[in-house]
């Protein structure tokens, strides 16, 4: 794993570091510090950067502060392989490293708190008012980036339950399969402007 640190910082996860390595000196003009560290200013526009020109690596953003604008442009592609961390509320390893791991394994990771503020309350009329309480449940454990399978555990749900809601969701946004787009981030999406 790399790992950058600039006045937030980014955990990168690549199968190839030295490529990883040779991309940032190429094209941010970053020189490797030693054993695996990156050290530029902006992480957030680094990050984003790398997860559009390298879409195999896994971003994790720790952020001093909130910047709805920023989440919103990171996910804006697609939330696979990424992750938005407030770093003054990283204070449970356990939480930090699993974190780390959903976002290497492809996955995403949210705050709980960048979540939170994103969502506000519904706007009445808006495209979550179809949604009950369980679906919007579920809608925001998937903004937290958790799979299907840790949202049953943490909301005691047998799987199957928790993959009608998610069809549910899917249905009362209207969001139809394509082979150019993935639903679950479009209600992710969808959520998060709402």
């Amino acid at each position: 794993m790399a790992k950058a640190v600039g006045v937030g910082g980014i955990f990168l996860k690549s199968r190839d570091p030295k490529a990883l390595s040779a991309w940032y000196a190429t094209h941010l003009g970053i020189e490797s510090q030693g054993g695996g560290s990156l050290v530029f200013d902006g992480p957030e526009s680094a990050g984003m950067t790398v997860s559009r020109a390298l879409p195999q690596t896994g971003v994790l953003v720790l952020s001093q502060y909130l910047d709805e604008d920023y989440v919103f442009a990171l996910l804006g592609d697609g939330a696979e392989r990424l992750g938005y961390l407030l770093k003054d509320r990283i204070t449970d390893g356990d939480a930090f490293v699993d974190a780390v791991r959903r976002v290497a394994a492809g996955e995403a990771a949210l705050d709980p708190e960048v979540v939170s503020h994103l969502l506000g309350r519904p706007a009445a009329g808006g495209p979550l008012e179809d949604l009950n309480e369980r679906e919007r449940t579920v809608l925001s454990e998937m903004a937290e980036g958790r799979s299907n399978n840790a949202i049953a555990s943490r909301l005691y749900l047998s799987d199957r339950a928790v993959e009608r809601h998610v069809t549910a969701i899917f249905s009362k946004l209207r969001l139809t399969a394509t082979p150019d787009s993935h639903r679950r981030v479009q209600a992710v999406l969808t959520y998060l402007r709402a």
